[in-house]
Order: structure tokens, then sequence, then C-alpha cells
């Protein structure tokens, strides 16, 4: 088991902690959210690793043991690769693809480059099989996102890339993965369904690493829990039914963004702030 501190957030000190077991020849971890009360607050993600005991160089792929598959008209696979360490993390999973093999072509592919190129191209189009695939290479990381059909529109490639080499310059290890890959899949989401521009990405890089939106807490001030709402529905573009579950604890903020929310992210955050600031919320 190891902890982390985190950030003050609706009054309380937060800590992530990490806590394994071992299945049969499996390994799974988990990341929790505990209060500085010894309350637990959230789950942030869980996975399971395993060993392929085969032939292959590369042949060591760690797996979520819950999914993010979602329906998405632009995005089939998502994979994070440390070649040095020789490590593949899916990020957004595909029932379609076999993630090990995969990462054994890419892997070959980035080999490849290197040998034909002076200077390696940092956002290589790798095409495998039928996929078409937005690769980005950076100190022996491969970030790459496989798409359904063609290439991806200009307009959404730019954040695509701003975000990928963002996550790449954080360099994580295979513990640190499980914190970011279910806010890596609403960036995505909100990549694809709505119209993003540079001035987006503080707030996306903040959903992709902010651990603190996984909390759920009631407030305590439930008596004042409609008053509070009414006040902030005039100064931001909330409805009431999408403030509520997160009072009385039933949701986290991720958890809102995940259902129907993608369009109104940056007033979900913005309100967050506010909440914070002023302590409008406080946990029980």
């Amino acid at each position: 088991m190891s902890k982390e501190d985190e950030k003050s957030f609706f009054g309380m000190t937060l800590n992530t902690f990490r806590v394994s077991h071992v299945t049969g020849l499996e390994k799974h971890i988990n990341a929790l959210l505990v209060d500085h009360k010894g309350f637990f607050r959230g789950h942030i993600d869980s996975y399971s690793e395993k060993i392929e005991k085969d032939n292959k160089e590369y042949n060591r792929i760690l797996k979520f043991t819950g999914d993010t598959e979602w329906s998405s008209s632009l995005f089939q696979y998502a994979i994070y690769i440390n070649v040095l360490n020789q490590w593949t993390f899916e990020l957004l999973p595909s029932g379609e693809l076999n993630g090990l093999e995969f990462s054994n072509i890419m892997i070959e592919r980035m080999n490849e480059l290197e040998r034909i190129y002076s200077s390696v191209p940092d956002n290589p189009i790798i095409y495998v099989g039928n996929t078409v695939n937005q690769a980005m290479i950076k100190r022996k990381q491969l970030m790459v996102f496989t798409f359904n059909g063609n290439q991806c529109p200009d307009s959404k490639q730019t954040m695509l890339l701003k975000i990928g080499e963002f996550f790449l310059d954080m360099n994580l290890n295979p513990q640190d993965l499980m914190f970011y890959r279910k806010n890596f899949s609403i960036v995505l989401k909100i990549i694809e369904q709505t119209e993003v521009v540079d001035e987006d990405f503080n707030y996306l890089r903040r959903i992709l690493i902010d651990r603190t939106l996984h909390v759920k807490t009631p407030s305590t001030f439930p008596d004042m829990m409609y008053k509070i709402i009414g006040m902030v529905t005039n100064a931001y573009e909330i409805a009431p039914l999408v403030l509520i579950p997160i009072f009385k604890g039933e949701n986290s903020i991720i958890e809102i963004l995940n259902s129907n929310s993608l369009d109104i992210y940056k007033d979900i955050l913005d309100l967050v702030d506010y909440l914070n600031r002023r302590y409008l919320v406080k946990a029980n």
C-alpha cells in the first residue's frame, strides 16, 4: 500500500491510497481517495497486471478491471506504450483489437522509423491492418490513437496532439497511470463531441490530472442546498438536476461529466472552484 497527499477540496484534506492484492497469476491494484478523518471519499480506478509468458520481445500489458468503452465515431482505441520498460496501458480499450499484438507492431514500426529517418517524425500516421493511427513519440514513449475510418479532423487533431504531448511529458510509471485513465477517456469525449479551441487546453488538462474530481461527498449544509443551488445557477448555465447529485454526494464531478454534461464542462469546473473558494460546500 502507498499514500500520496492531495490538495484541500470542499473542506477536506484528501489522500490517495494504492491498495493491491494478488489473485492467482494476477495482481490487482486499486486507487482510493480518503479524507483527513479516515473516511472513504472516492474510488479512482483499478487495474490488473499479468505477465504473458511467451517468446515475444514485448510481452507485458496492463489491463484495467473496469472498462471505459463508449460508442465513439472518432476513436477506436488508445494506448500508451513505454518502450524502455516494455509495458502497455490500454487507455481506451477495444474489443476488436489484440492489444498485445498491436503494441508489438507499434514498437516494430517505431524502430523502422528510426532506421529510415535521420530525425524521426514526432507525430507520424501509422497504418496497421485496416486501422489508421496517430502516433506520438517522445523519450522512448508511444501514445497511439486509433481512429474509426479516416484521420482525425484538423480542428480536433491540434488539441489531441497537445493533450498527448502533455501526457507524455508526465513520464508516468505503471502505478501512476491508473489515476488518469477515466479522466483521459472524458477528455477524448470532449475533443470528439464538442468544438475545442486553444483556450480550452487548461480546462482539459485540469480534467486529466485532477484526482479530486472523483470525490463523492454530501454537504454538511443540506438545509441550505437549494438556496446555494439557486444562487449559483444564476451565474452558471447548469441545471439544478445536474447539481443536486453533487451536493447530496451521489455523484462525483467525473461521473457528472461522464454522463451527459460534456457541453458544459467548463461551467462545471468553474463552479467547483467557486464553491471551493467560498466554502459554500463543506464535507460532513
